[in-house]
């Protein structure tokens, strides 16, 4: 439930408490809470930022995963995904690299929200993610 700029701030805290070596990955997953179009300059501001501060911290690969199509694939998030790729292109460091995952299928949701994936939709993103991220780190 919190915005890039509540995880920006709590990144500070996080990375502060842990040892990093060039073997570790990082991957930034933002959710849908600053869904709305393309990030604006604060927004934008703030995942540059983290991304910025993994590198800083020294992992050897950043993935920063677009945001999940809703459970029902009726939106993509391309606004907000061409915001992220952007910001990693823009950050030109071939160890950090976006991964789109607009291609994800129907996966089933928590009935309580609709949103959030259930157990089934879980095991649905990760057999979908696993992949992408074993091509982006050549495994």
């Amino acid at each position: 439930g919190q915005t890039l700029a509540q995880i920006e701030t709590a990144l500070t805290s996080y990375l502060a408490a842990l040892t990093v070596t060039a073997n570790d990955v990082a991957i930034l997953a933002a959710g849908r809470n600053n869904t709305g179009g393309a990030f604006d300059a604060a927004e934008t501001t703030s995942y540059t930022n983290m991304v910025t501060a993994l590198v800083a911290k020294g992992y050897g690969k950043i993935i920063c995963r677009g945001i999940l199509p809703s459970g029902t694939h009726s939106t993509t998030w391309p606004d907000e995904n061409g915001s992220i790729s952007s910001i990693v292109t823009g950050i030109g460091n071939a160890n950090v690299v976006f991964c789109d995952v607009s291609g994800l299928g129907i996966y089933t949701t928590q009935a309580s929200d609709t949103t959030h994936p259930d157990t089934s939709g879980y095991a649905t993103i990760a057999a979908y993610v696993e992949p992408l991220y074993r091509t982006i780190l050549g495994l």
